[in-house]
C-alpha cells in the first residue's frame, strides 16, 4: 500500500492489545531507523527503540512502553528530519524475542498522519501469529514529498533488524 497525499507532515503509529487478556510478562515494541541514500542509519542516533526513545532533533519520538500498559506510539515529523534522510523504517517487535505476535490478544497496529488521516491499521494477531519482529512500514522521500508503505517484512529480531540497517551492536 501506498498512500500519496500531497504532504505527510506528523505520521503517528500506535500499537495496542488486550493486556488483561495476554500472557503476563511479554509487551510489544515500537522503533524507527532514519536511513540515508545507502539505506542504512544515518548514525546510532538514529534509531529509535525502548533505550533511546528520540532522535537528536526529536523527528521521531517514542510515548510509552511497558509490559504494564498496552499501548505505545512513536511519531515522525517529517519537517524535522535532518536534509540527508531519505527513508524512516517503522518495526514493531516482541520485547527480548520472549514469544511471538499471536500470543498477543487483539493486537494491532495503525498508522495515521495529521494532514491526511488513517493511513493503515494491521492485525499482528491474525497478520502475523508466529513472527516476532517485523518492519511494518517505510516512509519514503520520492520527489521531495514523503509517501507511506506498509510492507511487513519479517525479521528474526530487533537485533537483526538493527543490524540490516547498519546499526552497530
Amino acid at each position: 500500500m501506498t498512500t500519496t497525499p500531497d504532504r505527510l507532515a506528523v505520521i503517528t503509529v500506535a500499537i495496542e492489545w488486550d493486556g488483561a487478556r495476554t500472557p503476563a510478562g511479554i509487551d510489544l515494541d515500537l522503533a524507527a531507523l532514519v536511513l540515508g541514500d545507502d539505506g542504512t542509519v544515518l548514525s546510532d542516533d538514529y534509531f529509535a527503540f525502548f533505550n533511546q526513545h528520540d532522535t537528536p532533533e526529536k523527528a521521531v519520538r517514542l510515548v510509552g512502553g511497558n509490559a504494564q500498559d498496552p499501548r505505545e506510539s512513536l511519531t515522525v515529523d517529517t519537517l524535522l528530519l535532518p536534509p540527508k534522510a531519505r527513508e524512516v523504517a517503522i518495526v514493531v517487535t516482541v520485547y527480548d524475542n520472549a514469544d511471538v505476535f499471536g500470543r498477543f490478544e487483539a493486537a494491532t497496529i495503525s498508522a495515521a498522519d495529521s494532514s491526511c488521516g488513517a493511513l493503515a491499521e494491521y492485525s499482528l494477531s491474525a497478520g502475523q501469529p508466529d513472527v516476532r519482529a517485523l518492519v511494518y512500514a517505510r516512509l519514503v522521500l520520492e520527489d521531495g514529498k514523503w509517501r507511506f508503505r506498509a510492507t511487513a517484512e519479517r525479521h528474526a529480531s530487533l537485533l537483526s533488524i538493527a543490524s540490516a540497517f547498519g546499526v552497530n551492536t
